[in-house]
């Protein structure tokens, strides 16, 4: 026989007898959270990118950009073996989908009837901005640049998470808060906050509303099928390139501290879809991404046309968090940088950054 309760009957049981208290029911919560305290921000990061990629999923999005906005939108998230395909929806101004597997990118402006597809994309790691899969022992250097942070458990879309912040120990990479699924390690929360000097500013923020894990809305093939019904639409394709800095003419004077280049290609100018309207590249560029498993940085470089400079300054955020730096090389190169970071992580590789003879 079940009991059915009211909310205020379970308060008194839970409060007054302690029958259906927490702790009561979950005997081995000390050990796990014991467990979760230890991890490494290494570790943290290995779970949480193994979740976004092999774990069905679907919800609705809370995404904020500091105190300035908040938006809304619906995410599917299909597996089907080692491929998996996610469909984002915005629910705010003109109706746009966006869709992601493994190698390509679709963009949908319902309003205007028109499709960019982008093929031969580097790997993603679902719905966190920067967060892409790097080597396991590029992985193991991030201890050196974060040290993670457990806060025990709270409750987010109706799942229970673990609390971890990620402290950066340097002024190239701002701090981050994450609230993990206790069961599969799949981001419900993220935010974004400020660097060392500020770590409580909030800078951006996604959040599940509500979700359904491990039972896809959608199946891979539906949502495949989604992707690719551009019957009646405008289709645009570029296709990415792969790549290398020394086939553009460039190389690294020296390591960059805690960031690896995660992929390297060769793409059409115009605006940047992945990062809004606010830059622009005429020609065909070489855009390279440097990520350090939390922070990406986008370089744009091999053109003697520097870019057309976003609308707010060529140093001014783009939006919260995000900073653009164009820097000038001999012989007329401009490049290019920017990403959710801190504006020294990008002079720090614009720094780097060296013709070759």
């Amino acid at each position: 026989m079940k009991w059915r309760t009211s909310g205020v009957t379970a308060c008194v049981f839970a409060l007054g007898l302690g029958v259906m208290s927490v702790p009561a029911l979950a005997q081995d919560a000390p050990t796990v959270q014991a467990v979760a305290a230890q991890r490494s921000a290494a570790q943290w990061m290995q779970l949480w990118n193994k979740a976004a990629v092999s774990i069905s999923y679907g919800g609705h999005l809370l995404m904020s950009g500091g105190a300035r906005e908040l938006r809304t939108a619906r995410i599917w998230h299909a597996v089907q073996g080692r491929q998996h395909i996610e469909r984002l929806d915005m629910l705010y101004g003109p109706p746009r989908s966006r869709f992601r597997s493994n190698d390509a990118v679709v963009h949908y402006d319902h309003d205007r009837k028109h499709v960019h597809i982008r093929t031969f994309m580097p790997p993603f790691a679902g719905m966190v901005p920067g967060m892409a899969p790097l080597h396991a022992h590029e992985y193991q250097q991030m201890t050196r640049y974060y040290d993670a942070k457990y806060h025990g458990v709270e409750r987010v879309a109706n799942q229970m998470t673990d609390v971890v912040t990620l402290q950066p120990r340097d002024k190239l990479r701002y701090a981050y808060k994450i609230w993990s699924d206790r069961t599969t390690g799949l981001l419900l929360r993220w935010q974004m906050l400020g660097q060392l000097t500020n770590p409580e500013t909030l800078l951006r923020e996604v959040a599940f509303s509500d979700v359904q894990i491990g039972v896809p809305m959608y199946q891979y093939a539906a949502l495949e099928t989604a992707m690719l019904a551009t019957k009646g639409y405008q289709v645009r394709v570029s296709e990415m390139r792969p790549t290398s800095l020394a086939q553009y003419g460039w190389k690294w004077r020296g390591a960059l501290p805690g960031y690896f280049v995660t992929s390297c290609y060769d793409r059409e100018g115009g605006v940047s879809p992945e990062r809004g309207r606010d830059t622009q590249f005429p020609g065909r560029v070489a855009q390279c991404t440097l990520g350090d498993g939390m922070a990406s940085i986008s370089v744009f470089f091999g053109t003697q046309s520097p870019p057309r400079p976003p609308s707010r300054g060529a140093h001014a955020p783009v939006r919260a968090g995000m900073h653009v730096r164009t820097q000038a090389y001999p012989g007329g190169h401009s490049v290019t940088a920017l990403g959710e970071v801190p504006e020294a992580a990008l002079q720090v590789v614009l720094d780097n950054l060296q013709r070759l003879p």
